[in-house]
């Protein structure tokens, strides 16, 4: 994997950052030995001082003239000349040596700063990316939900309808309220998912203390779902038909009406076959395909 452009300027200004420390140390290392030289000189200035006052203090205590002894190189001219070097030298080089180290520490300083400064812009970046992923990630999980449901949707519309337990004895007790009613249940077409469905929903009717009769159409009309028809003319059917279907709608049943168009015409009546009695209740009950 190729190292990207802000990799190569962070080792780039590890390097340089090391070099001018390595620099620093070596720096330090040589103002320690010009301190000591000047120490040195400054220290054997101060002993050639006391010398010379010890000889002149004798020469007072003797208290005799003498005539001027003769200078020696070494003790009159070479020491006090060596000892002025010392300081010389090391004060020069304290001083050269202090500039040219402040002069690398400001390059350190600046080269820190720029080192902290990609580290900040890096850092960045890597949280800009973080939050990227995860608004990222957000979306797939909101996507994946929406997918979720959109199975749940078909594989509610392509799975047979049906009442829960819980669903069954809501609806019973609902029915219960709206009083007793005889009611006629048409089934369109007849097949085993609708058969199943009516049988759940008579069930109910049952328990509820309605009562009904089965007809099985053998030709005419399809109905998509259920549908609920009533007779105007007798209002406590007009009643308990918008109880139903209020009932049926409430635990998740696809319903139409209560629609006023009972009694059918014995001439648009399709043949059917009989469930026991004749056609002639007050609300009629069609359960039809999903």
């Amino acid at each position: 994997m190729q190292p990207s452009s802000a990799d190569r300027a962070m080792a780039s200004l590890q390097a340089s950052i090391q070099s001018l420390e390595t620099r620093l140390d070596a720096l330090s290392t040589w103002l320690h030995i010009f301190v000591f030289l000047a120490v040195i000189g400054v220290a054997a200035e101060v002993l050639l001082v006391i010398l010379e006052y010890a000889e002149k203090h004798r020469a007072h205590e003797r208290g005799t003239i003498r005539s001027p002894a003769r200078p020696h190189l070494g003790h009159d001219l070479l020491l006090p000349l060596s000892c002025a070097i010392l300081v010389t030298v090391g004060v020069g080089g304290e001083f050269a040596v202090g500039n040219l180290s402040e002069s690398v520490a400001a390059d350190l300083r600046r080269l820190n700063g720029e080192y902290i400064a990609l580290l900040n812009r890096e850092a960045e970046l890597a949280r800009l990316s973080a939050a990227k992923a995860v608004e990222r990630s957000e979306e797939l999980r909101i996507q994946a939900e929406e997918e979720r449901l959109a199975r749940v949707k078909i594989e509610r519309r392509l799975a047979p309808r049906t009442l829960t337990a819980a669903e069954h004895a809501r609806l019973v007790a609902v029915l219960k309220t709206l009083g007793r009613q005889d009611v006629d249940i048409f089934l369109y077409p007849n097949d085993p998912e609708i058969t199943s469905l009516a049988e759940h929903v008579a069930g109910a009717l049952y328990l509820a203390g309605w009562t009904f009769a089965w007809f099985q159409p053998l030709s005419g009309g399809r109905v998509s779902g259920m549908s609920i028809e009533v007779d105007p003319k007798d209002p406590a059917a007009v009643k308990r038909a918008n109880g139903l279907a209020a009932a049926l709608k409430s635990v998740g049943m696809e319903v139409s009406g209560p629609l006023a168009t009972l009694p059918t015409p014995p001439t648009t009546m399709p043949p059917y076959t009989f469930g026991g009695r004749n056609v002639g209740a007050s609300i009629r009950l069609t359960v039809g395909k999903k």
